[in-house]
């Protein structure tokens, strides 16, 4: 395509703040310091998820002459319809990750009302049996030895322990 380019990876950080968003912020500086003149966005909500930070940008853009690409074009934005709907598409993003969140708070408040676990990698100790967390009798051991080391004042002899001690999975 002729152009040179520059990848800002997020790493599949979350769109709804600006605040620990690293590549974002960069972008930010770069548009500022006239290092781009254009940015290509495969989606307005891979970029912004909060309506007023999304608008801030597009003024970014706006002052500093930046083509903005969405998708498959170019838009032009010295046109009221297009920051009309830019604006609207803004609005959009914020309002489905409001719900995304709170659908996905909601099942998760079920579940823990069920007694499943909820929250990712499965802790030492526990297997994850449909849902719920049941005692693993071989890492109760080692559970009980680290802590009948920490009761003699061993502490300092488990702070790196050996990599056996991690369930790691993979799918």
């Amino acid at each position: 395509n002729g152009y040179d380019y520059k990848i800002y990876d997020e790493g599949g950080r979350s769109g709804g703040s600006i605040k620990k968003r690293k590549s974002y912020q960069q972008l930010v500086k770069d548009i500022e310091n006239n290092e781009i003149d254009g940015v290509w966005i495969f989606s307005t909500n891979r970029l912004q998820r909060n309506s007023y930070e999304f608008l801030s940008f597009i003024k970014l853009c706006v002052e500093n002459k930046i083509k903005l690409f969405v998708g498959d074009r170019e838009e032009d934005l010295s046109s009221s319809e297009t920051l009309l709907k830019l604006q609207i598409m803004g609005s959009f993003d914020e309002y489905f990750r409001s719900v995304n969140t709170h659908q996905s708070l909601s099942n998760k408040m079920r579940k823990l009302k069920e007694g499943k676990w909820v929250n990712g990698t499965t802790p030492f100790g526990y297997d994850n049996i449909d849902g719920k967390l049941t005692p693993n009798k071989e890492e109760k051991k080692v559970l009980n030895k680290i802590i009948d080391w920490y009761g003699r004042g061993y502490s300092h002899q488990i702070q790196n322990p050996p990599h056996t001690f991690y369930k790691v999975f993979y799918q």
